[in-house]
C-alpha cells in the first residue's frame, strides 16, 4: 500500500489526544520500525468515581526486519507508551 502525503498526515503523523506515532532508529539514524495507536475514549455511566475510560487502539506496527520477535517487542513498547500516556485499556483489532 502506498500512501499519499495527505493520507500519511491524517493516519500516521502524531496529533495530541488523537494519534500517537513513534519510530525506532538504528545507530546510523535510519528508521527501522514504526508503531502507532489512536485514542478513542468511552463514557462511563452511573459511576460516582469515574466518568470516562481512556482507550488506545493499535493502528500501525511495522517491524523493518519482519522478525516475529521484533514485532512482539514493538507491541510491548506500544503498551508501555500507552500506559505512560495515561490509557486504561489497549485494544488490538484485526481489520481486513
Amino acid at each position: 500500500m502506498v500512501f499519499t502525503p495527505d493520507e500519511v498526515a491524517h493516519w500516521v503523523l502524531p496529533r495530541d489526544k488523537v494519534v500517537y506515532s513513534y519510530v525506532v532508529e538504528n545507530d546510523d539514524g535510519k528508521v527501522t520500525d514504526m508503531l502507532s495507536f489512536y485514542e478513542l475514549n468511552s463514557s462511563i455511566l452511573k459511576n460516582p468515581k469515574y466518568d470516562k475510560m481512556n482507550i488506545a487502539y493499535a493502528s500501525y506496527c511495522v517491524a523493518g526486519d519482519n522478525e516475529a520477535s521484533r514485532l512482539k517487542q514493538l507491541f510491548k513498547d506500544m503498551l508501555i507508551l500507552a500506559k505512560q500516556k495515561g490509557f486504561d485499556v489497549f485494544n488490538v483489532t484485526e481489520v481486513l
